[in-house]
């Protein structure tokens, strides 16, 4: 993929030197596009050592390793500053968007296997029980949106997260064979709700704190937190599921635990979300 867009990276760089004045204060083109490049290709090494950790363990740690030193490299660039400490209003809204997506979807990615291998369930049916959560979200979307809403961002996005946290729960609670299978399909329709109120809260959070010439670097920064979560939270997933799958069966057991990693996630972005408030 790095070659595929590397020829055009010259020409987004020049128009990116054109506009300079619409970049936030103290930010240079060039080596944002290089941050960029050396964060693509830390996440790609971090998801792909997650992989092999099981069957490679020890060229798995070393690319595991790599990734996460060209990441420690490359984000504090793309990220507004303070964002690694929490700072009060913007920095946390960016903090915050890979820490709600990156939960979301690290749980998500193994409900309907979890359905197929632990409750049986066909795949069609369990690839389905997703189909609620994208009608919440959907939902979600609209009440935040709505011009008579008087409820503050802060609680919008706290409520975001703890619905989340309710439908990850559910889905664990589904792994147990005495817990009607349909609990992972309504659990999942309250995270969609969720991410329908949380995540829309935090791109509207992103533009009412920037300043009109800071919003285009600002957004970017979401979007760069919103992928680096999810890549690295599903990597972390896909590790978990790996090592377990590597020695005897432990039935539902690391579907448990990754719902419960990223319960811990959903957890903290809970408690934190106060402080999108400047």
């Amino acid at each position: 993929a790095v070659l595929l867009v590397r020829p055009h990276l010259g020409g987004l760089d020049r128009s990116a030197s054109d506009g300079a004045e619409d970049i936030a204060p103290g930010a240079k083109p060039g080596s944002r596009l290089t941050s960029a490049l050396v964060t693509a290709v830390g996440a790609g090494l971090l998801q792909y050592g997650g992989q092999l950790l099981a069957e490679r363990r020890a060229p798995a740690s070393v690319l595991i390793v790599t990734g996460l030193v060209l990441l420690g490299v490359g984000v504090p660039r793309l990220l507004p500053p303070g964002a690694f400490r929490l700072g009060r209003g913007l920095p946390t809204v960016v903090v915050l968007r890979g820490v709600l997506a990156g939960a979301f979807f690290g749980a998500e990615a193994f409900l309907p296997l979890m359905l197929v291998e632990e409750r049986s369930l066909a795949t069609p049916l369990a690839g389905a029980s997703l189909t609620g959560a994208a009608l919440t979200w959907s939902l979600g979307s609209w009440i935040q949106g709505r011009p008579g809403l008087r409820v503050e961002r802060s609680r919008l996005l706290t409520a975001g997260f703890l619905l989340v946290l309710i439908g990850i729960l559910m889905a664990a609670l589904a792994t147990q064979d005495r817990v009607p299978v349909v609990t992972a399909a309504v659990g999942w329709a309250f995270a969609g709700l969720g991410m329908g109120l949380g995540l829309t809260s935090l791109s509207v959070l992103v533009l009412e704190l920037s300043p009109i010439r800071e919003q285009g670097a600002n957004a970017s920064a979401l979007q760069v937190s919103d992928a680096l979560g999810s890549i690295v939270l599903i990597g972390a997933a896909g590790a978990v599921f790996a090592s377990f799958r590597a020695g005897a069966d432990h039935g539902a057991a690391p579907f448990v635990v990754i719902d419960l990693i990223m319960v811990a996630v959903v957890l903290f972005g809970a408690v934190v979300a106060p402080r999108v408030r400047p």
